[in-house]
């Protein structure tokens, strides 16, 4: 996996207009796209790429429940997601939408369109839970603290 992945990553640097792109020690890079980083990590055991977005903090406990079906029903099949994964992160503390890419058989510009739908979706997604956690719980009342560890 080593030599196709320096030449999978070189070469999707290269349609970024990055050249020179390699991963850092720990087989890891990131890549900005606005407000949008996709963390892209090397997974050899498996031969895949993990690239992944943080939307987040999870919130505190009181938010709407429907912040949390949201997250599921588009989670089923990955009908919300286009092919990716949301999740929580215990350890790190974040949610995440991530989606895992062979890197045998994979060529650049499929890797960057993966890339691409996985920025449009995590943008779709930032704006959705800041519109969820905003709306008002059963109580009445505006849950402000799960909408203030969210970062928008």
């Amino acid at each position: 996996m080593s030599d196709h992945l320096a030449e999978l990553l070189n070469d999707f640097g290269k349609l970024l207009g990055l050249e020179g792109l390699s991963p850092a020690e720990d087989d890891s890079w990131a890549v900005q796209f606005d407000d949008v980083v996709v963390q892209i990590d090397a997974d050899r055991e498996s031969g895949a790429l993990i690239c992944y977005v943080d939307l987040g903090r999870p919130p505190a406990w009181g938010a709407p429940t429907e912040f949390y079906e949201a997250l599921l029903e588009a989670n089923f099949f990955a009908s919300g997601t286009g092919g990716a994964s949301l999740g929580i992160c215990r350890e790190a503390g974040f949610i995440a939408l991530s989606q895992r890419v062979p890197v045998n058989g994979t060529t650049p510009q499929e890797l960057s369109a993966v890339i691409e739908r996985l920025v449009d979706f995590a943008e779709s997604w930032l704006r959705k839970m800041a519109d969820l956690l905003a709306q008002k719980d059963a109580t009445g009342s505006v849950s402000q603290e799960a909408g203030s560890a969210l970062r928008v």
